[in-house]
């Protein structure tokens, strides 16, 4: 069956490494967030410029995904997700959701978290300035993104910092 897949946690956490094993090992599409935002922006994510863009972006590359699955591709599509994270509603999941039910694809949620300790290692080893506000505020950065409650849509969680191979397994059974 046709899939959506989205694959959300904080940055640092390992999104794009299993977005890109599903994607090859699967066959699925995988829209690369990043190769959009690094060809637009750079590696700048805290300019006036690319927040009045932000919304935008992110609704382009959601009806993207849900429009598709509607044409019976599926694909992943990976991003923070800060708002569905914290347990907060998300206009962009509902939304997919309930284009799910209507055109009949599978949406699938995948939730990747890893302690915060790998976290910043992940983004250090990085070495993107992007990273640098995230360092330079790490409290509060691990309240508002590491150390929240996770999305109250159906899920499946999965810790980055356990074998990668067991992850992926998780994710098969999963999708």
């Amino acid at each position: 069956m046709v899939s959506l897949i989205s694959i959300i946690g904080p940055p640092g956490v390992g999104k794009s490494t299993i977005a890109h094993i599903l994607s090859k090992e699967k066959g699925i599409y995988f829209f690369d967030r990043d190769i959009l935002l690094n060809n637009v922006f750079g590696h700048d994510r805290d300019s006036p410029f690319y927040r009045s863009l932000k919304y935008n972006l992110k609704k382009f590359y959601w009806q993207l995904a849900t429009q598709n699955a509607i044409n019976g591709i599926s694909n992943i599509i990976e991003s923070p997700m800060t708002k569905a994270t914290q347990g907060k509603k998300d206009e962009f999941i509902d939304n997919t959701i309930k284009e799910a039910e209507i055109d009949g694809f599978l949406f699938k949620l995948i939730y990747c978290t890893a302690p915060e300790e790998i976290i910043l290692s992940n983004l250090k080893s990085r070495n993107l300035d992007r990273d640098i506000p995230k360092y330079e505020h790490w409290d509060q950065f691990v309240t508002n993104v590491i150390n929240v409650p996770g999305p109250s849509y159906e899920h499946l969680k999965i810790d980055t910092s356990k074998p990668l191979e067991e992850s992926i397994n998780k994710i098969f059974k999963y999708i």
